[in-house]
C-alpha cells in the first residue's frame, strides 16, 4: 500500500551499517511509496549522495563502526542540507537522546521497531519536508542592490520591474536561494545547472561573471576553493 502517492518530497537516505536492517527499511519505506536513493555507512558515501540528489529524509542509525556516530553525520550534513531526520538506535539511554534531540529530528525510533512506528515517523517527516520546501519556495529574496527574488517563479525584478534572465541563470539563483545561508559547493551546483554533462570550472566561472555584468552588480560571492553563496547573505554563510 501506497503511503506518499504522488509526494514529490519522498527522497530518503538510509545511513546504516547493518546490511538486514539497511534492507528491512528500504523495502519499507518503498512499500510506503518513498524513494530510496541509497544506502550508506559514513558521512563521505552519504554526502556524496547528497551533491547529486539531496534527500528530503534522513533515516540514520546513530551507532556506527565509524569514527563518527549518525549524530555527527546529521550535524554534518545539516552545514549544507536541510533534510528532515529519523533516527534509529538500540540504545534508549538519556544522554544518547539529548544528543539526538538537539539536532531537531522527526523522531527517535528504538530498534526493533514496529511497521506501524516508522509509517508513523516517516509521514510526519514527509509533512515537515513539504512545509520546508513550501516556505523556502514562496519566498521573496531581497539581493541587494535592488534586486529581489522570487524563489517559486524565479522571477528577479530591480526596483519592481522584471528582468531577463537565462534558464541557467534562472537555476544558478533559484539553486542559491533555496540555500541562502550556506555555501553551495561548485561540484553540487554545477550538477544540477548542467545535469547531463561534464563542464570545466570556466563554464561555471562564465555563466556568473556574465550575470554580474548584465546586472552590474555583484549578485552572487564567489569563496575561492570552496563555493558560493547570494552576496546579500555572505555574512551568516561563512
Amino acid at each position: 500500500m501506497s503511503l506518499i502517492s504522488h509526494h514529490q518530497h519522498n527522497k530518503i537516505l538510509i545511513i546504516e551499517d547493518d546490511p538486514i536492517i539497511a534492507l528491512e527499511l528500504s523495502l519499507a519505506v518503498e512499500e510506503m511509496g518513498c524513494h530510496v536513493i541509497g544506502i550508506v555507512k559514513n558521512y563521505p558515501d552519504a554526502l556524496d549522495v547528497m551533491t547529486h540528489t539531496p534527500a528530503d529524509i534522513l533515516l540514520c542509525d546513530i551507532t556506527l563502526q565509524t569514527k563518527e556516530s549518525g549524530i555527527d553525520i546529521v550535524k554534518r550534513i545539516y552545514l549544507k542540507y536541510t533534510p528532515s531526520v529519523i533516527y534509529l538506535s538500540a540504545s534508549i539511554d538519556m544522554q544518547t537522546v539529548k544528543l539526538a534531540v538537539e539536532t531537531s529530528p522527526c523522531g527517535y525510533l528504538v530498534k526493533s521497531y514496529r511497521y506501524a512506528e516508522l509509517f508513523a515517523l516517516i509521514s510526519l517527516a514527509l509533512r515537515q519536508s513539504k512545509i520546508s520546501y513550501d516556505d523556502q519556495t514562496t519566498q521573496v529574496l531581497d539581493l541587494g542592490g535592488g534586486y529581489r527574488f522570487r524563489v517559486e517563479s524565479g522571477i528577479l525584478t530591480n526596483d519592481g520591474s522584471a528582468l531577463h534572465i537565462t534558464a541557467k541563470e534562472r537555476t544558478l539563483l533559484s539553486y542559491l536561494a533555496l540555500h541562502p545561508y550556506k555555501v553551495v559547493c561548485f561540484k553540487e551546483l554545477e550538477y544540477h545547472i548542467w545535469p547531463n554533462s561534464s563542464m570545466s570550472d570556466s563554464s561555471r566561472r562564465t555563466l556568473i561573471y556574465r550575470l554580474h555584468v548584465k546586472l552590474n552588480y555583484q549578485i552572487i560571492r564567489v569563496l575561492q576553493g570552496n563555493g558560493c553563496c547570494l552576496s546579500a547573505f555572505v555574512s551568516q554563510s561563512v
